[in-house]
């Protein structure tokens, strides 16, 4: 998964609601340290 600054772009891919936006980007950064 290719990532910004802010997370996984998969944020931009799920702007569904604020809070899922701020749980993705969230998960950007711990996902990273998993991998």
């Amino acid at each position: 998964v290719r990532r910004n600054c802010f997370g996984p772009l998969e944020v931009t891919a799920i702007p569904s609601k604020p809070e899922n936006t701020k749980w993705k980007a969230a998960e950007g950064f711990f996902l990273p340290a998993l991998n």
